[in-house]
């Protein structure tokens, strides 16, 4: 038997169908008590890094007249995971989210995130478990 061309490929609507189906597996993880403080601390290195964006941005336009881009935000905020102890992919998507959401929302600064009592608001959550390297080792977070 032949083995089809990939013109042959793409003509065979069910070959284009299987390239099309994408599958999403969400994994549950119950987090205990002995890792709730180093994910809020997390939560707060997140908000002290989503403050001094919003700062930042709301004084570039003031004094200069632009909007910062996430990749002029990343220029000041480089080196600046090491020192709040998030990973540098975090920070720059924390830059990221903040440029999107300032212009869906279309305003020049957008609300400040706070931590209040023991609880971080809520929000930026996703950002932290997705983006922040957290590996699970026989029942360690790190």
């Amino acid at each position: 038997m032949k083995k089809p061309s990939g013109l042959e490929l793409l003509s065979d609507s069910t070959h284009i169908q299987r390239m099309e189906m994408k599958a999403t597996k969400t994994l549950k993880l119950r987090v205990k008590d002995k890792h709730a403080r180093l994910l809020s601390e997390w939560a707060k290195a997140v908000n002290f890094t989503w403050n001094y964006i919003n700062e930042l941005s709301e004084r570039s336009i003031r004094e200069k007249g632009a909007f910062l881009s996430a990749y002029d935000i990343q220029k000041y905020t480089d080196g600046a995971g090491s020192l709040i102890g998030l990973h540098s992919h975090t920070v720059q998507q924390v830059g990221a989210e903040y440029v999107a959401r300032r212009k869906q929302f279309k305003k020049r600064q957008l609300k400040w995130r706070k931590t209040s009592g023991r609880q971080p608001q809520p929000g930026l959550g996703a950002i932290q478990k997705r983006l922040c390297k957290v590996e699970r080792w026989s029942h360690h977070i790190k």
